[in-house]
């Protein structure tokens, strides 16, 4: 320590006063009391510098701080024959600073002690960011593919092998260094897995029986499709693309309505990111959004509509209410009007036209003592039509009755059951 600063210097028997000799103030200085830095040597390393001192690619040794609190390092150089220990930093703007001749001298070429792990660490990051040779994957390939022939059971052996083939060939070229060098970690472990079952691992064994047979592992779904139908892609869809498919009439509608950037679910609300949970929160989003359309479609509608833009019939289990030709007739005239929707003006037309059709329509009718307390739920007949105002059609008297009156379906989705497209 000297002046409130821990600087490292030199020392030795042959220094006056048998002390520490530093450079400071431009003059050498002798100190009574220093300490003397101990370490095994096979863990540092001496890294050539000139100018001050940058630390890029390592770990130089602290060995003391300026009275400002900047920290100091070990440096040494060859000066006048000899070689000279002394202190290095960045703030050091000529290189490295000694005692020598009693004054303080500087050179800029000088080498800094440092840690030798870091050598190590940065050349194990290299290696962690760079992509798996050619040879790497084929040798782990090979292996799968011969252990797999060496393997006892005929089904297993198919499969892992068709199984590797494709993986390899399909991943072969990936661009993303991280996942390629996954894919290569989890192809190993996978060659450790076959090598321990052909030595009678019984465990592994058996977790290699059950790859191959579909208890898990990628074929296990596949196994299940194929014995119970589990998994149809039918069933989720997750995607655009995949609603497109199978559900024609509801993405024509809500993509010219809607637009297709409010079909995706927001990334903010999901919760996982696993596939099949993304799916299913797609799925939920668009159930949501159906009653957004115009005109509001309930659940027996839409199946309808999609099973005639899938086959060209009604082949659903809401058939029965659609057998008559006037009720097919009105469901191909709100696909013609709806798929593009028109004006308002249009719209409230529709429906007029849609409450008229009631009329025309083989109704069975109750009596209800006060109509006045469903006006807000249903679609009443006028005075006009109706004989007897009080009169109501039999299916939207159901309708009110039910649990989901008033609340999730709008009030004017009841001219749409009126119409018989329920």
């Amino acid at each position: 320590m000297y002046k409130g600063g821990l600087h490292p210097g030199k020392a030795g028997q042959h220094i006056q006063d048998g002390g520490c000799s530093i450079g400071w103030g431009h003059k050498e200085v002798n100190v009574r009391e220093y300490q003397v830095l101990c370490g095994d040597a096979s863990k540092l390393r001496w890294v050539k510098q000139e100018g001050a001192l940058s630390v890029q690619g390592f770990k130089p040794v602290d060995a003391g701080h300026e009275e400002t609190g900047e920290p100091l390092y070990v440096a040494k150089a060859m000066y006048d024959g000899s070689q000279q220990l002394g202190k290095c930093a960045p703030h050091i703007k000529k290189g490295m600073a000694f005692a020598y001749g009693h004054k303080e001298r500087t050179t800029d070429e000088y080498m800094v002690l440092a840690h030798a792990y870091m050598e190590f660490l940065l050349r194990t990051q290299q290696e962690c960011t760079r992509a798996p040779t050619r040879a790497q994957v084929m040798i782990v390939y090979r292996g799968i593919l011969k252990n797999a022939r060496m393997f006892f059971d005929d089904t297993t052996r198919e499969f892992i092998q068709t199984y590797a083939k494709q993986k390899f060939r399909t991943n072969l070229h990936d661009s993303d260094v991280g996942r390629a060098r996954k894919k290569l970690t989890q192809s190993t472990t996978a060659l450790h897995l076959l090598e321990r079952a052909n030595k009678g691992v019984f465990t592994d064994v058996i977790s290699v029986l059950e790859y191959g047979y579909g208890r898990k592992g990628p074929r296990k779904p596949i196994m299940l499709e194929a014995t119970v139908g589990i998994g149809r892609r039918e069933q989720v869809f997750g995607t655009l693309h995949e609603v497109e498919k199978y559900r024609p009439a509801f993405f024509a509608l809500a993509s010219y309505q809607l637009g297709r950037d409010k079909l995706t679910v927001s990334s903010e609300a999901l919760k996982s990111t696993n596939p099949l949970n993304i799916a299913k929160a797609q799925d939920a989003h668009w159930a949501r959004i159906q009653h957004r359309l115009l005109p509001p479609i309930d659940a027996s509608t839409m199946t309808m509509l999609e099973d005639r833009a899938n086959t060209g019939t009604i082949v659903s289990a809401a058939r029965l209410a659609c057998s008559d030709a006037h009720t097919m007739e009105l469901v191909e005239e709100w696909e013609r009007v709806w798929i593009k929707v028109p004006e308002a003006r249009s719209v409230r037309r529709y429906y007029r036209r849609l409450l008229e059709s009631v009329v025309r329509m083989d109704v069975t009718t109750r009596m209800v003592d006060n109509p006045g307390k469903y006006e807000g739920n249903m679609a009443r007949r006028s005075a006009i039509d109706t004989p007897k105002p009080d009169l109501i059609p039999e299916r939207i008297y159901a309708f009110v009755e039910s649990s989901m009156a008033g609340h999730t379906q709008p009030s004017h989705a009841n001219s749409v059951d009126c119409a018989g497209l329920d």
